[in-house]
């Protein structure tokens, strides 16, 4: 029997899985980066954002993927960042990150680092990034 890959959980709709990978592909060929950065699928997350909201089905989502520089954060603003993830899941990338720019920047660039600690892993066994 061949050994399975773990199921990986990822926060936000298919559709903007897809549309970030889709992203992150173009600008691999018109830029030449390297696509398995967190920085990279970090900017991807971004630029998607700031897209047409998508019409998408909600996803359950792990909320256990704060970044690691986050522990010395206050619970309240923990909670803004698993509360921004959950958005994302529910309502879709868009959504979530409008309620994002309302808060602090380091809010918003630890809810971006979440994303894309957990999008990165997610997009290569999907095989939607090589």
């Amino acid at each position: 029997m061949e050994p399975q890959e773990p199921k990986i959980e990822i926060p936000l709709p298919n559709v903007d899985v897809h549309k970030i990978g889709e992203h992150l592909n173009e600008r691999a060929v018109a830029e030449k980066i390297d696509l398995h950065t967190k920085e990279t699928v970090r900017e991807s997350i971004q630029t998607i954002s700031s897209m047409p909201a998508s019409q998408s089905q909600s996803t359950n989502a792990d909320l256990d993927i704060l970044p690691d520089y986050t522990k010395n954060y206050s619970p309240e603003d923990k909670q803004v960042i698993e509360n921004l993830l959950q958005a994302a899941a529910d309502k879709g990338l868009n959504v979530a990150n409008g309620l994002a720019k309302g808060e602090a920047p380091y809010i918003l660039d630890a809810f971006h680092d979440a994303l894309a600690e957990k999008l990165l892993p997610y997009l290569k066994q999907k095989g939607i990034i090589k």
